[in-house]
């Protein structure tokens, strides 16, 4: 038993299925976090996102898109969506989905409070990622809001793959909007004390994520999100893309696992070079594999013997 309990499975909303986007929402019993799993790319849909790599202009301040569209047309996301999800609808650009700076408020940010993080200027986002994360952030508003209301506790997200892309936009989102109106709720009801004020904290955790979005945005998340972890198996070619020459960056931490369980936490580039594989193996980013690498780096049953043939095997060197 893992010690937890399903809140809530989150689907797209109005269940009209644009990206395949599924979240399922733990709560823990003993520590009192609150899970958030995103799913990773699994469907068609799924696939189609990961390749939707042109890059939104996202305001770091209201994370919210940029309103200016390409042919110059500005809808509100608000009421296409309703009018999605009456079925009155049935077809839909995703960018028309997307709320927008200069739009009225999407319902659930019209009562929500900033943190006060010193974040500005446009960051520059993979659209597939964005439009599958806004898919589902009004329900993931709403069920985190409620849940940390009555019981408060730590918030995590995680995820492989593209929900590892998926949770670290959340983290974001969470940190900046959610996690200061919790709070201010709880002191506007005097139902709080510091322990469940303090106990309110946001950890990202993800496996096998590709990069996300540009520099700026990277940068800012490491002011939001400072407890971020990325996870990634040796050789895994899914985290070398979208390529640094497009302009896509990787969030922080770096935490490499190889096949023996050894983590190298932040490695430096010489370490990358000489001592770890080139990312170009696809069964690397298998959700099995990542599986396979984490027990092994919480509890590594083999012999010193064993450990050198493993060695050898997986980094091509010939048994003596």
């Amino acid at each position: 038993s893992t010690g937890c309990h399903v809140v809530a499975c989150i689907r797209e909303a109005g269940n009209v299925d644009l990206h395949g986007t599924r979240v399922v929402v733990f709560r823990h019993e003993s520590s009192g976090d609150l899970i958030l799993s995103f799913r990773g790319t699994k469907t068609g849909k799924q696939v189609w996102t990961d390749l939707m790599m042109r890059k939104i202009n996202v305001c770091l301040d209201d994370f919210l898109a940029h309103p200016h569209t390409k042919d110059g047309q500005t809808t509100n996301a608000s009421h296409i969506e309703d009018m999605l999800t009456k079925g009155e609808i049935t077809k839909v650009r995703l960018l028309d989905l997307l709320p927008k700076i200069g739009e009225e408020l999407p319902i659930y940010l019209k009562d929500a409070r900033k943190s006060g993080h010193n974040v500005s200027g446009m960051g520059r986002i993979h659209f597939g990622f964005w439009s599958s994360y806004n898919r589902v952030r009004r329900q993931i508003h709403n069920i985190v809001r409620e849940e940390l209301l009555a019981r408060p506790g730590r918030l995590l997200l995680t995820g492989h793959s593209l929900g590892g892309c998926q949770a670290t936009l959340c983290a974001y989102d969470m940190s900046r909007w959610v996690l200061p109106t919790v709070k201010r709720q709880m002191i506007s009801l005097h139902a709080y004390n510091r322990a469940q004020l303090d106990s309110l904290q946001i950890s990202c955790y993800t496996f096998g994520s590709p990069r996300v979005g540009g520099p700026s945005f990277a940068y800012a998340f490491k002011q939001v999100v400072p407890d971020a972890q990325r996870v990634v198996c040796d050789g895994d070619v899914i985290t070398s893309g979208p390529p640094v020459y497009w302009g896509y960056y990787h969030v922080h931490h770096e935490n490499i696992i190889d096949f023996t369980g050894t983590i190298r936490v932040e490695p430096s580039l010489i370490e990358k070079k000489f001592s770890l594989k080139k990312r170009n193996n696809p069964q690397s980013h298998f959700k099995e594999t990542y599986l396979d690498v984490v027990k092994k780096s919480f509890s590594p049953h083999m012999s010193e013997e064993d450990l050198l043939r493993l060695l050898k095997k997986k980094y091509g060197l010939k048994e003596e």
